[in-house]
């Protein structure tokens, strides 16, 4: 009946809610257990159409915040299967997401002259996020990255006793 549906409506609206809480105090486990429990519930409802992608983008963000670059990357994935069938325009902003964490986890590689991780990291990136806006800047890092790291090589090559090293 039509009172059953919006009781039904109601709780889903409550239950997001706390979610989106949970979500929001960085117990994003606690959130992601919540939803599933009434993902069978939440399903059919408009009003849970968008939490799961926005508890995967909040927990992203957070650990990119804290430099934990690949699970920040993994998180953005999930984001992203979460949001089949979504407009074009959401998971190219996801994809920029992915590729300001790429960046930042670059940058820390760069700073600490880690150049074969650096890379393979940006070739990874630059496969990866192809097509999209500064892709061709990733590629011009990568060849940048390439050289210093060759560099590096020669340079580990000619010092003393570098035959045992390498």
């Amino acid at each position: 009946t039509g009172e059953d549906r919006s009781l039904l409506q109601n709780n889903m609206t409550l239950i997001q809610e706390r979610t989106k809480a949970l979500a929001q105090e960085k117990r994003f486990e606690e959130a992601l257990a919540l939803h599933r429990e009434f993902a069978d519930h939440c399903r059919a409802q408009e009003v849970c159409v968008t939490i799961l992608p926005w508890i995967y983008e909040r927990w992203a963000l957070d650990l990119l915040d804290r430099g934990e670059w690949q699970a920040s990357v993994d998180r953005f994935d999930q984001q992203l299967r979460a949001l089949r069938g979504s407009k074009r325009r959401d998971r190219e902003r996801i994809l920029q997401n992915i590729g300001v964490a790429y960046g930042r986890w670059v940058t820390a590689l760069w700073d600490a002259g880690d150049w074969e991780k650096v890379v393979a990291l940006l070739d990874e990136q630059s496969r990866r996020l192809s097509g999209l806006e500064g892709a061709e800047r990733s590629r011009g890092n990568l060849e940048k990255a390439y050289r210093n790291w060759l560099n590096s090589r020669r340079l580990h090559q000619d010092a003393p006793g570098a035959e045992a090293v390498l």
